[in-house]
């Protein structure tokens, strides 16, 4: 991660006296979607970035490795608790080396479910969800977690509706909020078939 952080710096410092502000957010489309791509094609997923990485890049570290731990784990019926608890145990792991076979490369597509504010969403605390749109965020890790595995759900080739569903049952706002508008999104114009990206 050596050359990301340094990236991640000069992009900063390029940006300190014409607009800091902006080079701000540049620096979080960077690490958005420099972890998204890291965690695009990871055999297993860990949480070896939050070893090394800024504190400030957990909600995209959080964010990408929900959508590859949904891509990639075995067809079960898992409730949105227990993929709670499988993302954290996930991102706790530290330093395991890879095991089984290669990992495939294909990407589950990215699509922009938050393009326009509704009355006052313009005011809820947001971050960049894999460089390509926006996520609520949630101070309190397990709801933000929450908030990471719905947005998940709603982008795998098939959206897992009834995992999305769940959440409007969660008792953070922030989480039902999502729940909601990734349900009202789905109904109103479903996703094309996503096309794998190289």
């Amino acid at each position: 991660w050596a050359d990301q952080i340094r990236f991640a710096r000069e992009l900063a410092r390029l940006w300190e006296d014409l607009d800091p502000a902006f080079g701000a957010l540049q620096v979080e489309l960077f690490w958005a979607r420099s972890l998204d791509n890291a965690y695009a094609t990871a055999a297993r997923v860990t949480g070896d970035p939050l070893a090394v990485l800024p504190a400030a890049v957990a909600p995209h570290i959080r964010a990408a490795a929900a959508m590859r731990l949904l891509q990639t784990a075995s067809p079960s019926e898992r409730d949105l608790a227990t993929w709670i608890q499988a993302l954290a145990a996930a991102l706790d792991r530290r330093g395991e080396a890879p095991t089984g076979p290669p990992a495939l490369q294909t990407r589950v597509a990215q699509h922009d479910f938050w393009r326009d504010d509704g009355p006052g969403e313009d005011t809820l605390p947001a971050v960049y969800y894999r460089g390509v749109s926006r996520r609520a965020w949630a101070s309190d890790l397990e709801a933000d977690l929450a908030i990471c595995i719905l947005e998940a759900a709603a982008r795998l080739p098939a959206p897992d509706r009834d995992l999305i569903a769940q959440g409007a049952q969660y008792p953070d706002p922030l989480v039902r909020w999502t729940s909601n508008r990734l349900a009202r999104v789905l109904q109103e114009k479903p996703p094309a078939p996503p096309n794998p990206e190289p």
